[in-house]
């Protein structure tokens, strides 16, 4: 089953920033286990909306603590792969 992060990750990448940010905000709120990586994209999403001072407050958030945004990456990166293969496919 497809989580919240996973469709907004989808909908980042076919340009559909909107239905992403929304995607990602509710991801950051019910989705515990990938909350680093929701809120990674929505400050990528908020950054492609015209919110960069929404999107530069997330990214503050990852400064000084053991989860930067390279970690994070890293951390889900299957999930990454595999969402590159779910946009891949439609």
């Amino acid at each position: 089953m497809l989580k919240l992060v996973d469709i907004g990750i989808y909908a980042y990448r076919a340009g559909r920033y909107n239905e992403a940010r929304t995607l990602f905000e509710l991801a950051c709120q019910q989705e515990q286990r990938v909350k680093s990586l929701a809120k990674y994209y929505l400050a990528m999403t908020y950054q492609k909306c015209g919110m960069p001072e929404k999107a530069r407050k997330i990214f503050q958030l990852f400064e000084g603590t053991r989860n930067s945004c390279s970690d994070v990456i890293d951390i889900h990166s299957r999930r990454l792969r595999d969402a590159q293969t779910l946009c891949s496919l439609n």
